[in-house]
């Protein structure tokens, strides 16, 4: 009697220990589950980052193999599997980030303006050493980012050019003024140098804040995927007899 007492009180321990190890599995899976839960889609099928109604919203697509099953996170926050488009995202830079069902995690910079769709590619595997380094603007850009990349690297162009070219106008003055017979064309002279010489220096601070406004919205161009890149600007203003000028040099 006292020792199948025993034995039942045995089994019954087994039984409670089994049950609470499959409870705690199960709450494991839960957790789990629960850090890949995407948001409810609206009613047109339609996945969003923020509420619909907002200002300056556009949206990002994410490209891969759907037969990869690769999650897609922006932000940090998960959104579901590729191929996804994520809807009324603000305006700004972000990270895409993707797993793979293997594990592996890949990560893009992406760029969104207003009422626009940026695209990211998440490759099902790397490129190649070679490859990577075919070029020098790998990044991912949004169109209105290039655009104003392309209208500062022209403005700044411009704005050093007339820079140089009023700074040869002021050596020249320089020139004349010693070869001035009279007082009156000396003033002439030096009241036309001096306008050259504050035109010239606005046209260099103009070409600087240009080069500066270009990198800022061309950033994104240097960024190479998965890959560190280094940019170098640098500018040393040149002056000698009869010529003024500045030698700008980017490397990467």
């Amino acid at each position: 009697m006292s020792l199948r007492s025993s034995s039942s009180a045995c089994a019954a321990a087994v039984f409670l220990a089994l049950l609470a190890g499959s409870g705690s599995a199960l709450a494991a899976a839960a957790k789990k589950e629960a850090a890949f839960t995407a948001p409810e889609p609206d009613s047109m099928g339609r996945v969003h980052f923020g509420p619909p109604s907002g200002e300056g919203l556009g949206r990002v697509t994410v490209r891969a193999p759907g037969t990869e099953g690769v999650r897609v996170f922006l932000d940090g926050r998960y959104f579901g599997k590729a191929p996804i488009t994520i809807h009324s995202v603000p305006k700004g830079d972000y990270i895409v980030e993707g797993q793979y069902a293997d594990g592996k995690q890949v990560s893009r910079p992406v760029s969104v303006s207003e009422n626009d769709e940026a695209t990211v590619e998440l490759a099902p595997s790397a490129p190649a050493a070679g490859a990577a380094g075919s070029g020098v603007f790998q990044g991912d850009i949004s169109p209105e980012r290039l655009k104003w990349t392309k209208i500062m690297l022209v403005a700044g162009a411009v704005s050093l050019a007339v820079g140089i070219s009023f700074g040869i106008l002021e050596m020249k003055s320089e020139s004349d003024y010693k070869d001035a017979t009279s007082q009156a064309q000396q003033d002439d002279i030096a009241s036309g140098g001096r306008r050259n010489a504050t035109i010239a220096n606005v046209g260099f601070i103009l070409a600087g804040g240009c080069l500066v406004a270009a990198a800022v919205f061309g950033y994104p161009l240097l960024i190479k995927p998965n890959a560190e890149k280094s940019t170098t600007i640098s500018f040393a203003p040149v002056a000698g007899p009869g010529v003024t000028g500045g030698n700008l040099v980017l490397r990467f």
